[in-house]
């Protein structure tokens, strides 16, 4: 094995470890946190399918394309269950609406699945530092 495929197997290591002591503690954790693991879940499943489809040489790029809706909509419940009564509930879920369908419409007509999907990325990204 080079060293190459060694480093991209180890940067998998921290996503895999966290995703796994959520899953221990789950039952343990607040409401808040509990949503905050459902987003530790996702980035462990899809990081491991990631790596399997990287390992046998084919394109990981659709992963991705399921990966940054799911993780912004994870990650805005989250910011939804500790910023309750500082921000209108209604206004989190309509921005989670309009960015999965944002991110769906960019998915199917703008930029193909087997392509870095920069935009819906560059936008998940400007929504969470607005949250």
């Amino acid at each position: 094995m080079t060293v190459s495929k060694l480093i991209i197997i180890a940067s998998h290591v921290p996503i895999f470890f966290a995703a796994i002591y959520a899953l221990i503690i789950y039952r343990q954790l607040r409401y808040e946190l509990k949503i905050f693991s459902w987003f530790l879940f996702l980035a462990g499943i899809l990081q491991l399918i990631s790596l399997l489809l990287w390992m046998k040489r084919i394109n990981n790029l659709p992963v991705l394309h399921l990966y940054v809706p799911a993780s912004f909509v994870s990650l805005a419940l989250f910011y939804d269950a500790i910023m309750k009564g500082f921000i209108h509930r209604q206004l989190i879920r309509i921005i989670i609406v309009l960015f999965v369908l944002a991110s769906i419409l960019n998915s199917v007509f703008i930029q193909e699945i087997h392509t870095f999907n920069s935009y819906a990325l560059t936008l998940e990204s400007v929504l969470l530092i607005v949250l």
